[in-house]
């Protein structure tokens, strides 16, 4: 009696245990179908068509200190989007005189001196579809506490009026003496910075009350179109602490145009107070050697996606040619091409002037990352995908809202391609997959069906015109 009781009982933990494990597997199964499908849903990259952002003011490289040496050759590659090989920026930005030795001009009246040393590079960029934006590096030396160009100082409160006059003067010698109307001009390169080169210093209340009191009204009476670009700081940490004194107060901030800072510290934030544009002013590699590398290309890209996903509007570039070799984009000697000025092109080509940002699932799996643009009418789009991935990596990607489509072009740049056309891909049902060349930035272009509008660039020579 006493077996046949421990008998049953064993059975009916063995029937106990094999139901446990029936249903542990279940559930285990259930798991791995949900790991799989959510898996599957974060890898496609859905677009969304009538979710906006903000509007794209351009991409750009800065040739201050450099003189005017940049030659039609380096237009076409850097400002081009018809050339073959161009990249399509759209922003230069140049040094204002300040009557030191290496900026040249003086500016206590309206004359060709005034107008720099960069206005041939203006005017190749300008042919090419540009837009000017100047920066100081310091006012004049005999308006400032330390009398000296370098290591500092700042700009005397008795000559704030002068110095606002010597800016007016600068942006009219410019138009006067080249035609170019000046997109826009910045208070200070990097306040914050006391250097052993052209610099001073100016604190947040110190810009307040220039752009308050002098700057703002002075270009208001000029009738000048010109922006008013504040504050320029040298990294995104300093960003809130230098433009919220003059952006908190509506009557400072309505003279300015551009809210800036550069991106030496790898993190840009989103600034919305006052509700102007932000714009990224200056990057780069600052030491080492030249690095034409589609690793590093693809490190700035990834930049230039984080700056794009929190609404920054134009992001520029520090050199296109440099005596520090590791800042450049081009080295005119050997006539080499930095992979990241091609990176560049993969935005700046594709995405002009008055473009918007329009929602994209930013990072669908590992190591991709994604951002989309339209056109002002509509008519024309552009989907950039950045891969980090040392491999391909295939990456789908759903229209969501979109009119019609039936195909896109991608444009890839990669370490055997530099910003190349590849054939047309057909989009089917709003959706498409591509594969991601390891390390690399590839752009969709692509136009609704039915709209008369083009992409923003023609096929480069030797490819159909059927691309566009």
């Amino acid at each position: 009696m006493k077996y046949g009781l421990h008998r049953v009982y064993r059975e009916e933990v063995i029937l106990a245990e094999r139901n446990f494990r029936m249903k542990l597997f279940r559930i285990l199964g259930l798991l791995l179908a949900l790991v799989v499908y959510q898996r599957a849903q974060a890898q496609t990259a859905t677009v969304t068509w009538g979710t906006t952002y903000q509007t794209i003011d351009g991409f750009g490289v800065s040739d201050a200190f450099m003189g005017s040496a940049m030659t039609s050759a380096n237009a076409d590659t850097l400002f081009s989007t018809t050339a073959a090989g161009g990249a399509g920026l759209s922003i230069l930005r140049t040094g204002i005189s300040s009557g030191c030795a290496d900026d040249g001009g003086v500016c206590s009246t309206v004359n060709s001196g005034c107008a720099g040393q960069n206005t041939g590079d203006m005017a190749l960029a300008v042919a090419r579809g540009a837009i000017i934006f100047s920066s100081p590096w310091t006012p004049p030396s005999s308006m400032k506490s330390n009398a000296a160009c370098a290591n500092g100082g700042s700009l005397l409160a008795a000559d704030y009026g002068s110095y606002a006059t010597w800016l007016i003067n600068y942006v009219n010698s410019v138009k006067t003496y080249t035609g170019i109307t000046l997109y826009a001009v910045s208070v200070q390169n990097e306040p914050d910075q006391n250097v052993d080169y052209d610099s001073a210093i100016w604190t947040a209340q110190n810009i307040h009350d220039f752009i308050l009191n002098d700057l703002g009204p002075a270009f208001a009476t000029a009738g000048l179109t010109t922006k008013i670009v504040m504050p320029e700081v040298s990294n995104a940490d300093l960003l809130n602490a230098y433009a919220n004194t003059t952006m908190t107060d509506s009557a400072a901030a309505a003279y300015v145009g551009i809210v800036a800072d550069h991106d030496y510290g790898n993190n840009q934030i989103s600034y919305t107070t006052g509700g102007k544009p932000e714009w990224q002013t200056e990057v780069s590699t600052l030491t080492g050697a030249f690095d034409p590398s589609i690793a590093t290309a693809v490190k700035y890209a990834k930049e230039i996606h984080n700056n794009m996903t929190l609404g920054v509007a134009a992001w520029v570039w520090w050199s296109w040619h440099s005596s520090n070799s590791s800042q450049q984009l081009i080295d005119v000697a050997t006539g080499t091409v930095s992979k990241t000025l091609y990176t560049m092109g993969n935005w700046s080509k594709f995405v002009r002037q008055g473009w918007v940002r329009i929602d994209s699932t930013a990072n669908p799996q590992t190591g991709v990352y994604i951002t989309a643009f339209k056109s002002p009418s509509g008519g024309s789009y552009s989907v950039v995908a950045v891969n980090t991935n040392s491999s391909a990596t295939s990456q789908t990607f759903t229209f969501s809202g979109f009119p019609s489509t039936n195909s896109i072009t991608p444009w890839v740049t990669s370490s055997t391609l530099d910003l190349a056309a590849q054939p047309s891909v057909a989009v089917d049902g709003n959706s498409f997959s591509f594969s991601l060349p390891a390390e690399s930035v590839t752009t969709f272009v692509g136009t609704t069906s039915g709209s008369s509008t083009k992409s923003p660039v023609g096929p480069p020579s030797g490819l159909s015109a059927s691309v566009k």
